[in-house]
This record gives C-alpha cells, structure tokens and sequence, in this order.
C-alpha cells in the first residue's frame, strides 16, 4: 500500500496488509489490528486509541504511542527515526534513529543508535556498537561494553571512548566548546548540532588576537589560567591546530562582530574586545 493511513474513530482490521510506505496515524476511540504487517512509515497512536502489530519489523520513521494501553512490537528490529519508549515494549529492538526514554528502558539487542538518547543519567547496553551522539555531561556514567564507534562525542577522560568518536568535542570554558577544526560558542551544546553555528578555528583565532599579540601570550595569559586542560593527546592536536593557523589569521574587526546575528557571539566577541587608549 502506498500513501498515509488515517484511522479515526474506528475499531478496523487489515488482514492482508504487509507494507505500507507511508504513515500510519490512529486516534479518536479508533483501535486497528495489523495481523501481517511487516514495514511501515512513521506510526503514531494518539490517546484514546490502541493498536496490534504482531510481525511488525521495520518502521521507516517514528515511532510512538500514547494511547490507552502497551503496544507489544516483539518482532520489531528497526525504527529508522525516533523511538519513543513509552508505551511501547520491544524487546528484540536492533537499531534506531533516536532513542525517547521518559524513563530507562533495557534494551538487550541493540546494536545501532544513528542518533542520540534522551535521557539524563547513563545508560548500560551490553550489546551496543554504534551512537551517533554523547554529548550530556549526565551520560557520562554509561556502560557500553560492545561499543565499536561514536559521531559525535563529548570528550570525558574517564570512560575510555575517546578513540572511538570520528569527532571530539571539548569544554574549554563555560560558553566554548572547540574540536580540531572548530568551535562553538553556547554554555550547552545540545544533541541537536544542527542548532548551534560552528565556527572555524580560523574565526576563534581571529577574536583571541583582539587580546593576544602572540600565541605564546595566549597560553601564557589565558589558556593556563581560565581554559580547562585536557590530558589527551587528540586535545594538544586542538592546540597546535591554533598554533599552526595563528600568523595567518587577522584580528576580527569591531564591524563584522557587532552586527552578527548570534548575541552570544556578539557578547564573546566583546570580552575580548579592547578599546585603543
């Protein structure tokens, strides 16, 4: 079946039905039974409505329910978008986009999460090998055993991933997070990268000339009094990175920072600014 399905205030069965490359979207005292159902689009079950998906497989999309009651999805393998544990028990779950956790959940399967878990407390899956995203402080007690790869990874030198994340991010100070060949300025830097603005080394190097005439006078003054210090050798990268770019680089101008959209550039950009006596 091509197209969405929307079930409203009906109790309905699809006997036949095996694939649907659409979403599925049930609500209003509506409850439907999908007997053969194998692959779906997105599925979502709103309140007051229920729904059985005995051999479901593989979502293409989301996944959620808030319905009146637990949809039991013990074939269920992959939900490529997010999955919203609530109301939902799937036992032999493999892979998801985003893992929703109002409250922790075991998963003993899971092998691949593309995205991030949103949850603030660590997480124990014994069977993981790939996530896309660790970037909560809160997450750093977690315990993956099978962990192969991470996307993107908040540097802590405690749990031993730091040779497994394609990229590294590091809390240098309160508002700045740099990695080898950027930085970005926010007080958190959300799972949601896509949300923050990544400038290049180039762009930090350029704000810290505003206050430093030489590197050797930015280490000096303030990388060893106000930066965090990481013992990691992927974090002298980061420094030499700076060191190698620094002559290259021109001072940001009072113009270019002061009519940039992002006000916590702006307000970053003006501590380092010093008017000439």
């Amino acid at each position: 079946m091509t197209g969405n399905l929307i079930v409203d205030k009906t109790k309905i069965c699809f006997p036949e039905l095996k694939e649907i490359t659409g979403n599925i979207e049930i609500k209003n005292n509506s409850f439907v039974k999908f007997p053969l159902l194998e692959k779906s689009g997105s599925v979502l079950i709103r309140q007051h409505a229920g729904a059985e998906f005995p051999v479901l497989r593989v979502v293409n999309g989301y996944l959620q329910n808030h319905g009146f009651e637990t949809c039991y999805l013990t074939e269920l393998q992959i939900v490529t978008g997010s999955f919203f544990t609530h109301q939902i028990l799937a036992k032999n779950i493999l892979e998801v986009g985003n893992l929703m956790m109002s409250r922790y959940c075991e998963f003993d399967h899971l092998k691949k999460i593309s995205g991030f878990v949103d949850i603030n407390m660590g997480f124990n899956y014994q069977s993981l090998e790939y996530i896309g995203y660790m970037m909560k402080d809160q997450q750093k007690s977690s315990k993956l055993p099978s962990l192969k790869r991470i996307g993107h990874y908040l540097y802590n030198k405690n749990d031993g991933f730091e040779n497994l994340a394609d990229r590294i991010y590091f809390k240098v100070k309160d508002n700045m997070y740099i990695t080898k060949d950027k930085c970005y300025i926010s007080r958190i830097l959300s799972n949601q990268l896509y949300q923050h603005f990544g400038h290049p080394l180039e762009k930090l190097v350029s704000i810290l000339k505003l206050r430093h005439k030489s590197f050797q006078n930015f280490i000096t003054r303030e990388y060893e009094r106000e930066w965090r210090n990481y013992d990691s050798p992927n974090f002298v990268k980061v420094l030499n990175n700076i060191e190698k770019i620094w002559d290259n680089v021109e001072s940001i101008t009072y113009e270019e920072f002061f009519t940039h959209y992002d006000t916590d550039f702006r307000l970053f950009c003006f501590s380092y600014f010093v008017l000439e006596p």
